[in-house]
């Protein structure tokens, strides 16, 4: 495996998926990648032009850099970027805009890039997921029955070839420290099961992009940066994102298992004494609900996150009016910090140590402020030169 430094010049790119079809009108974290992955190919690398190819509705009718996947050449593109998507298909029925990628990508002559920024969504190999679901020596597939027909065929040679000719060549664009770290993690973990498609390719080019650190500056950065006041008795520990239902949540539920402090969680209901909980809060609300009802957060990760990816949710815990505190396990060796103030006071190992180091903030305002203060231009300081003039 190989890293490589990515180029930076005039190219076509498009941006496709080999999942669910690309949509841009949502607040959904899919949509907000999509997007802010586009601006970084033009204003970080460079690119000449970037479009979408996927499934047009009318909602994109209007967008001359979205382009539908049946009308589409895609040797028209230098290369082509596929985002992280999950391969497999809700019900056993696969998308038609899938296959259409999928039989496209195969007679495509470019550079095909596969991007990663969710570590659960891997580069598995497509074609191989598909011989797996192969049934009586016939690639036929059932395609969402709103679209076309039921079921598709598939050329053989495609399914048979695609390995190879796409697969194989994919280079790797990770928003994260070290690819060949997770590469490894993954496969050996990865259930010995029939087919290759569960293994990833640890021979890959791969080079850092870094789309999570873009668009923590990029994105509604004045709700960020801005100070509340807070309510009479605010909440001691906030927790907002999805219920993941794996290790996390056990991190989550032991570390915030202090019942002598009010807590809120958003996304989901962990379960534990003194907790409100609620769903999923737009972000023109969000920040500013945190801002003013709470007090402190933690940042944790899944195994695959922890020592090498920074999460959406580390930006956004440093840069909003609350103090972020970060569970040891998600950066071991402390290098997402250059402060040293900060070095020695966010990290946590122990729901005892969160515990006493919540309770100085609360007794010390001007500790609080300065925890805020440090952890916002830490950021800043670091990434502040993504800021779109």
């Amino acid at each position: 495996m190989k890293q490589i430094e990515p180029s930076k010049t005039n190219k076509k790119s498009a941006i496709v998926s080999l999942g669910t079809r690309i949509s841009l009108s949502s607040d959904n974290v899919r949509s907000v990648d999509l997007k802010f992955m586009r601006e970084y190919l033009l204003n970080v690398l460079g690119r000449e032009q970037v479009d979408y190819i996927s499934k047009r509705t009318k909602k994109e009718a209007g967008l001359d850099y979205f382009k539908d996947t049946t009308e589409t050449d895609f040797n028209d593109y230098d290369e082509i970027y596929i985002y992280n998507a999950s391969f497999n298909p809700f019900g056993g029925l696969f998308k038609d805009e899938a296959l259409d990628t999928f039989e496209k990508l195969y007679t495509f002559n470019g550079d095909v890039i596969y991007f990663i920024i969710d570590p659960k969504l891997a580069p598995m190999d497509f074609a191989g997921f598909l011989r797996a679901r192969n049934k009586n020596g016939d690639y036929i597939f059932g395609t969402d029955v709103k679209v076309r027909d039921f079921k598709r065929h598939i050329d053989p040679e495609i399914v048979e070839g695609w390995t190879e000719k796409v697969w194989k060549r994919m280079k790797i664009a990770f928003d994260g420290q070290d690819y060949e770290k997770y590469c490894k993690m993954w496969n050996s973990s990865s259930p010995k099961i029939k087919g290759t498609y569960k293994w990833l390719n640890e021979d890959a080019e791969w080079f850092n992009m870094w789309i999570a650190e873009y668009y923590a500056i990029n994105e509604r950065l004045e709700l960020k940066l801005k100070d509340y006041e807070k309510v009479a008795d605010p909440y001691d520990l906030v927790y907002f994102g999805n219920n993941r239902q794996n290790e996390r949540n056990k991190v989550i539920k032991e570390l915030y298992d202090i019942p002598e402090f009010k807590k809120y969680c958003i996304g989901f209901d962990p379960q534990l004494a003194n907790t409100d909980s609620e769903k999923y809060v737009d972000h023109d609300e969000l920040f500013k609900l945190i801002g003013e009802k709470c007090l402190a957060t933690v940042v944790v990760g899944d195994n695959t996150h922890n020592g090498n990816i920074r999460t959406a949710r580390f930006f956004e815990t440093m840069l909003l009016d609350v103090a972020a505190f970060i569970y040891i396990k998600y950066d071991p060796t402390k290098s997402y910090v250059k402060d040293e103030f900060l070095k020695e006071f966010i990290y946590v190992s122990s729901k005892s140590e969160l515990k006493d180091k919540i309770n100085k903030i609360k007794t010390d305002k001007e500790l609080y402020k300065k925890v805020v203060e440090l952890e916002r231009k830490e950021i800043l300081d670091q990434f502040g030169h993504y800021t779109n003039k």
